[in-house]
């Protein structure tokens, strides 16, 4: 399959909105800046809450999620995602990519949450654990 024809390929799978599950692969020394999150959603199994947090980047290995930050300060859980580089000696295609990746924040405490992405435009989300 040609470059282009690869490109095409991915163009293909992105428009159609099908997003692509990563998982973090840290690189502490090329951590770039962090990605702008444009939908969270939660899923909450008695008190055990598991997120999604959707956002658009590069292919990989250009454009690898390096970590998630979670911070919680009171009722409010902060979101951000961190990509970098994987740091191999390669030609970057220039195509956005949907990516999603599943944060466990494990059990909560029984009360009402509101979760926040620290980047981007995703609305913030109401999380009740009972």
């Amino acid at each position: 399959m040609t470059r282009w024809a690869l490109a095409l390929v991915l163009a293909a799978g992105c428009a159609a909105g099908k997003s692509a599950a990563v998982a973090p692969a840290p690189m502490p020394a090329r951590e770039g800046p962090h990605d702008e999150i444009e939908q969270l959603s939660a899923k909450i199994g008695g008190r055990h809450v598991v997120l999604n947090a959707r956002w658009w980047s590069g292919v990989e290995p250009c454009s690898v999620l390096d970590s998630i930050a979670v911070t919680k300060a009171g009722a409010t859980i902060t979101i951000a995602v961190r990509e970098g580089s994987s740091g191999r000696d390669v030609a970057c295609i220039d195509i956005a990519m949907l990516k999603v990746t599943a944060i466990d924040l494990g059990d909560l405490e029984p009360g009402a949450y509101t979760v926040v992405a620290s980047q981007g435009s995703a609305p913030g989300i109401a999380v009740t654990v009972r």
